[in-house]
C-alpha cells in the first residue's frame, strides 16, 4: 500500500516522463519467485515478439487526453522457453499483451530487441501484462540474468537483488 501511494504521489507530482520513477524495480529472481508463488501458471520465454496490425505506441491521442488504462494487443513470441536443462525448448506462439497505462505513462514490450518475459499460460492460451513498472518483462536480458532464471528453475540460489 505504501509503495502504491508513493507511486501515485510520484506520478501526480511529475510534470514530465523524466520525472517518473518506479518505486521497486524487480529483477529476474524476483519475477521467477512471484511467478512461482502465483495461483497462475507462468512460462519463462526468451526471444523476440512481433505485433499484429497495430502495435503499442501507434495509436495517437488528442493533446491533453490520456490513453486508456488498459489496451489489449495481439502479439507472437518466437524463441525458447525454460525447460529442465535451461532455455532450450523451442517456442513459437501467439499471445495477448495487455499494456497498462497510468496518466500518459504506459508499459512497453519492445519488438526489435530480445525479451525475457513470463507468459501466463491458461488452457493453452498465453497472455502477458506490462505496466509502467513491469514485473515480468526484461528487455535485452544479460546472459547472467538468464542463468539466474535457470538456477531458480533448478532449485538453486534464487534471491532477489535487495538493491533494486
Amino acid at each position: 500500500m505504501i509503495r502504491a501511494l508513493a507511486l501515485v504521489a510520484a506520478v501526480a507530482g511529475a510534470g514530465s516522463a523524466e520525472a517518473f520513477e518506479c518505486v521497486h524495480i524487480p529483477d529476474v529472481a524476483d519475477a521467477f519467485l512471484r511467478a512461482q508463488a502465483s495461483e497462475f501458471q507462468f512460462v519463462p520465454v526468451y526471444g523476440q515478439l512481433s505485433y499484429g496490425e497495430v502495435a503499442p505506441g501507434v495509436v495517437k491521442y488528442d493533446e491533453g487526453s490520456f490513453p486508456p488504462a488498459s489496451t489489449l494487443y495481439e502479439a507472437r513470441m518466437v524463441g525458447v522457453a525454460l525447460g529442465p536443462d535451461g532455455f532450450d525448448v523451442p517456442f513459437d506462439a501467439p499471445f495477448t499483451l495487455e499494456v497498462q497505462c497510468f496518466l500518459e505513462h504506459c508499459g512497453y514490450m519492445g519488438e526489435d530487441i530480445p525479451v525475457l518475459t513470463f507468459l501466463r499460460a491458461e488452457d493453452g492460451v498465453y497472455s502477458a501484462s506490462v505496466s509502467i513498472c513491469p514485473v515480468f518483462t526484461f528487455h535485452s536480458p544479460s546472459p547472467e540474468e538468464l542463468a539466474i532464471v535457470v538456477e531458480c528453475q533448478r532449485g538453486g540460489t534464487c534471491e532477489p537483488d535487495p538493491d533494486r
